[in-house]
């Protein structure tokens, strides 16, 4: 072969590799896109809806009003129909809501699962004092139970229902003494030799004038009674209503609705790829995060407030061990009782003759002896011990210890869910520097500044989702409900406001991994692991943000922002490599990673060698 021939071979192929190279670069959707059967198969693989609803060839639907806004020309003919659009509209929001459920589900089931694991352990500690305090009464000081199980019955079904709000612990404790009392005047004070019974009328006087004799025949024992309970059990009920304030918060996300804006952006982020072909390319990570960031603002606006009680439960927490605890208390209240009727026997020659008066006890019903002196029945104690060695279980402190530590990872979790959504690599493309990833026009890297997720940021900022500034009523009643229970729980504590910022783990208590664990009050476990699942937590504290009522009409549309540049560059996304400005390539580009003039100076250097 002639040396003439080899350069016109050499040049031939160098001009093959250069036309490659450009229609590489910049082959377009339409350029190669003769047919929608790829479509057609993703669009019923993914049960989005029936085959028909997408066309066999591309078209131009004059009705599309989502999916047009993606491509250069709004009369492209795309892979795309109006109903297939619609069917678009509803999968990406059903993605959205799904998600934002699987986030919810794993801490709504952990609290759901608490609470019913702590008031089933509370009633089954009320339960047993109830039993404790029958028999103390039965066994110690021989009243019959038929004379006193309705005012220990009601006593006990009271302490139950305060947890739920609807007693007021210092009468029901008043009205179990004033009920207990003509008891135990009749079994234990009156002399049983006596032939007189007290009268109906007696015991009802004695019941109603209990609080009017003087010296008081209890003493001040029921006031420690109300004391030491109203304790313990507002405590308890401070943090039942944290969790179910919680758990409504979770309900209430979980049921978010949606603006017509936001179903539309995440239509783009999603499926509007499928309009041009582009199937196999995932949407950039930061398309997504800031698409999320929008649709997901009216979330972020509740996180101070969801943080605050976080903070605040995890304070009270730390004050419910103890003495003071209310196992402790229910533990104690049968002797308590006990130690309020022995001051009444003792002290009965006291208030003997103001009873006498205020009811007209009869003189022959005189004390135990018949001459004034204190009774000589000795209670029965031999069953002391074995009242008080009730089958308490594993001491609830440390249970409700191990479920806080899991909730006080939860900080953050409504300011962070948009962009934890978009770190599912199987959805999105999770490489910010690649430019193989849906931008929302094209397959090139996403290059818009993101926005921070506060509401007032994402309204004023965000260039793919319109974001009003008007909180929805349910969201602006639910940070009015989080802002009142975490007041309540504050009033339950000696930690100043700005102290719940602080974490378990700057407590004493040391979490190390290859310690013991002191909780307190005689408490060890041996390693951090038995008491808490790891995990480092999602949240950064409590920022506070603006509480914004005020409509903003002059929002920005995704055509009319100012400069990504003017916004917050920390959270700028550095383009691809080559990429110095936002790109604009033709719908449906498969790459703009080589560029022609590199292209036609590597021909040229070919051309020049080969002379």
């Amino acid at each position: 072969m002639s040396r003439y021939s080899r350069h016109e071979e050499f040049l031939f192929l160098a001009f093959c590799v250069f036309v490659s190279g450009f229609t590489y670069t910049h082959g377009g959707a339409d350029d190669t896109l003769n047919t929608c059967s790829h479509v057609r198969q993703e669009f019923t693989r993914q049960n989005i809806g029936a085959a028909e609803l997408v066309p066999e060839i591309p078209q131009t639907d004059e009705l599309l009003s989502v999916c047009s806004r993606t491509l250069k020309d709004s009369s492209k003919k795309s892979c795309c129909s109006y109903e297939s659009e619609k069917k678009y509209v509803l999968r990406a929001e059903k993605f959205l809501k799904d998600s934002i459920h699987t986030k919810n589900l794993k801490l709504k089931s952990l609290i759901e699962s608490h609470i019913t694991d702590y008031e089933k352990r509370i009633f089954s500690m009320i339960e047993v004092g109830q039993n404790n305090t029958g028999n103390k009464l039965s066994d110690w000081y021989s009243i019959p139970v038929s004379e006193h199980r309705l005012a220990v019955n009601h006593l006990f079904t009271d302490l139950e229902e305060y947890l739920k709000k609807t007693v007021i612990l210092p009468s029901s404790v008043a009205k179990f003494f004033d009920n207990i009392f003509p008891v135990i005047v009749k079994n234990s004070i009156f002399d049983k030799d006596s032939s007189s019974t007290l009268s109906h009328h007696g015991h009802h006087c004695l019941s109603k004038h209990r609080q009017d004799i003087r010296p008081k025949p209890f003493g001040d024992f029921p006031a420690k009674i109300v004391e030491n309970l109203n304790s313990a059990f507002s405590i308890s009920r401070a943090y039942l209503d944290a969790l179910y304030i919680v758990l409504e918060a979770i309900n209430t996300t979980d049921f978010l609705v949606l603006e017509e804006d936001c179903k539309h952006a995440l239509t783009r982020l999603q499926y509007c790829s499928h309009c041009q072909g582009l199937m196999q390319y995932k949407p950039c990570k930061g398309f997504c995060t800031q698409v999320m960031r929008g649709c997901l603002s009216i979330l972020s606006e509740i996180s101070p407030e969801w943080d605050d009680i976080i903070g605040s439960i995890e304070i009270l927490v730390r004050g419910m061990g103890g003495e003071n605890s209310i196992d402790k208390i229910l533990q104690r209240l049968p002797n308590m009782i006990s130690d309020a009727i022995m001051h009444a026997m003792v002290n009965a020659p006291k208030f003997f003759h103001s009873m006498q008066e205020l009811c007209e006890i009869p003189a022959s019903s005189a004390l135990g002896g018949g001459h004034g002196q204190v009774p000589h029945m000795v209670p029965d104690t031999s069953r002391f011990l074995s009242m008080n060695e009730a089958p308490w279980s594993e001491n609830l402190y440390v249970e409700v210890m191990r479920f806080t530590l899991d909730l006080v990872d939860s900080k953050g979790l409504y300011k962070n869910m948009a962009d934890e959504i978009c770190t599912q690599p199987i959805q999105f493309e999770q490489d910010q520097m690649t430019g193989q990833c849906w931008n929302g026009t094209s397959i090139a890297g996403y290059q818009m500044t993101l926005s921070d997720p506060s509401l007032v940021s994402q309204a004023q900022n965000n260039q793919e989702v319109k974001v009003s500034l008007i909180l929805d009523p349910k969201m602006r009643r639910l940070k009015d409900k989080l802002s009142s229970v975490n007041l309540n729980l504050q009033s339950h504590t000696d930690v100043e406001p700005q102290s719940l910022n602080v974490m378990m783990s700057d407590d004493a208590v040391v979490y190390s991994g290859d310690k013991q664990i002191d909780l307190g009050k005689g408490t060890t476990l041996e390693d951090d692991e038995d008491l808490y699942n790891s995990g480092s937590g999602s949240g950064d504290g409590n920022k506070e943000k603006p509480d914004v009522v005020i409509t903003n009409k002059d929002t920005f549309n995704e055509r009319e922002r100012p400069p990504p540049y003017e916004t917050n560059r920390d959270n700028y996304i550095p383009p691809p490599p080559n990429q110095n400005k936002q790109s604009k390539p033709d719908n449906g580009s498969r790459t703009n990673q080589v560029s022609l003039p590199l292209l036609l100076g590597a021909f040229l250097v070919i051309l020049r060698l080969a002379r």
